[in-house]
């Protein structure tokens, strides 16, 4: 779901005042008539989002498959294979009455309103100016931010200029790291390529004792450095220079066979038939069949999803085809 940034911060604010993080070695899987939830010793029973669910199913190797089908089959059989296998205390993060992350009890919480205030504050210390807040992301497992500097822009052809920035993604729920990472929109087109940046930060901290969590730690603490320091270097010119030099000397490389080479990508990529479909049709219509339209092609397509999730795959599939070397292409236009 988009939102304003004003929007974004009250909403991640309110989340965060509300939600409670616990540790226990004692909990269990209980019915409520035909839904499955999990009793947290001294605290009481709730239940699961569906990722939550997915995230049982991970950490007891209870086959995704079989465990949707007692769900809704049999769920107390589902309780008695959970409980079977529990083995471990577990960080369960709750907001709303519900579950909506099990994890590790060695979880880092980087939560998405603290990563966004770092963001902001590392824009201001470090003076990057001109930045921009373009969109604003909230899924139900990730967060995506993204910043551009119109001030900047490069031309990668002639007529076919991009403005640089970053796009920050997080996960305050055990579903990927935080990472900070190049970005270029096409005024052109109206899309967006991400170059990937070598580090992120990862939510792996140290053992947490059963019980309530409380982070005392504000966003000046040591575990904010890391992702201060990520947010800085997306911005850094250098890597930025370097990710558009390969995107300019790949730009021209041309393929006769269009349509070999979009399977081709969608095979290395792993891209659905409708993705796949998009990008060929895009491909065709943009007509110059050059390695710069192929991933205009993808970014093309990403903005057509509905789904954040999916649009921010496809951006950073544009963003490699767009400066890596590919086997289907050949070579430079002359």
């Amino acid at each position: 779901m988009a939102y304003m940034l004003s929007e974004l911060i009250d909403k991640l604010k309110q989340c965060q005042k509300s939600r409670l993080d616990v540790v226990s070695e004692h909990w269990s899987a209980v019915t409520r008539g035909r839904y499955t939830m999990i009793r947290i010793a001294d605290l009481g029973s709730y239940g699961l989002t569906e990722h939550a669910h997915e995230q049982v199913s991970q950490l007891l190797d209870i086959p995704k498959r079989y465990y949707d089908r007692l769900r809704t089959g049999n769920p107390d059989l589902l309780c008695m294979n959970i409980n079977k296998w529990i083995d471990k205390p577990c960080m369960f993060r709750i907001l709303d009455d519900r579950i909506i992350a099990v994890l590790s009890d060695r979880y880092l919480i980087m939560d998405n309103y603290d990563i966004l205030m770092c963001a902001l504050d590392t824009i201001k210390k470090m003076h990057h100016h001109g930045v921009e807040v373009s969109s604003c992301e909230l899924t139900d497992t990730k967060m995506y931010i993204k910043m551009l500097q119109p001030c900047n822009t490069f031309e990668i052809l002639e007529n076919e200029d991009v403005v640089p920035g970053i796009v920050l993604q997080n996960s305050e729920v055990g579903a990927g790291a935080f990472r900070a990472d190049m970005y270029i929109a096409m005024e052109k087109y109206g899309n967006g390529m991400i170059g990937e940046q070598p580090r992120h930060r990862t939510h792996k901290g140290k053992k947490i004792d059963p019980g309530i969590v409380k982070s005392n730690e504000t966003v000046d603490g040591p575990r904010w450095q890391l992702v201060s320091d990520l947010i800085d270097t997306a911005f850094d010119p250098k890597p930025l220079n370097r990710w558009i030099t390969m995107i300019r000397k790949n730009a021209e490389t041309i393929t006769e066979k269009p349509i070999e080479t979009v399977d081709q990508v969608s095979s290395d990529y792993r891209l659905s038939e409708q993705q796949k479909t998009n990008t060929l049709n895009y491909f065709l219509q943009l007509g110059d069949r050059t390695k710069w339209s192929l991933a205009n092609a993808v970014a093309m397509t990403a903005k057509e999803c509905e789904d954040p999730d999916n649009a921010i795959m496809l951006e950073r599939i544009a963003g490699k085809i767009a400066a890596e070397q590919h086997t289907m292409m050949q070579t430079p236009l002359t």
